[in-house]
């Protein structure tokens, strides 16, 4: 008998990371998770968050390697949160390209993966720093925050300073803050709705 995988889902980002111990915007997706289904601290034990050092990592992940790299998990429950910013360059579209365009080419160029991008006025700031902006905002992190500061002026240190600001908005269990976030963010929102039906799907499965 095969047994069930631990994972109802996978999700890659490009962030530029080693070590997907202590995560921080995977936490905040797994977060929004929980919040979405009103389960506390249920997300994490079924979603797999994986960081892969780079759009070029990730991007081939998510085509040649696809099968090895979300394995044993099928095509729906396979996903990846990218940067916006500078996939024209990846996909051969104009820097004037939309990010609406870039989103389809990038579907169509991957489609064995769900593709993600964060939400910006401009493609060109679709990026981490966009995220870390509006969690800024919606979860009441002041500009003169330490962390946040060095975050955002990629400063030595950026990427534990990225964490600690998405993990302080991830456990401050703020359903407001989480809600504030998902209108400013649809993209976000529409990964943790998917990956919600996952999760649920999964649980209702599991034997009793």
């Amino acid at each position: 008998m095969t047994s069930r995988p631990r994972w109802c889902a996978r999700v890659l980002y490009e962030n530029h990371r080693s070590d997907a111990k202590g995560f921080g915007l995977h936490e905040l997706v797994c977060a929004m998770v929980d919040v979405q289904l009103g389960m506390p601290f249920a997300a994490k034990k079924f979603i797999d968050g994986v960081p892969r050092n780079g759009v070029n990592k990730l991007l081939r992940d998510c085509h040649e390697r696809v099968d090895d790299a979300f394995s044993p998990l099928p095509p729906h429950a396979r996903f990846a949160l990218v940067d916006g910013d500078k996939l024209h360059e990846e996909l051969g579209l104009p820097g004037t390209s939309s990010l609406d365009e870039r989103r389809a080419a990038l579907q169509r160029a991957y489609p064995g993966v769900r593709m993600f991008t964060p939400d910006a006025a401009n493609a060109g700031d679709s990026n981490t720093e966009a995220l870390l902006q509006d969690v800024a905002s919606c979860f009441r992190i002041q500009a003169d925050d330490h962390n946040l500061q060095i975050a955002l002026r990629k400063k030595r240190g950026a990427l534990n300073a990225r964490d600690s600001v998405f993990a302080r908005a991830a456990y401050s269990h703020n359903s407001s803050a989480i809600a504030e976030f998902r209108l400013r963010q649809p993209s976000i929102a529409q990964l943790v709705d998917e990956l919600a039906k996952l999760v649920l799907l999964h649980q209702s499965s599991e034997p009793p």
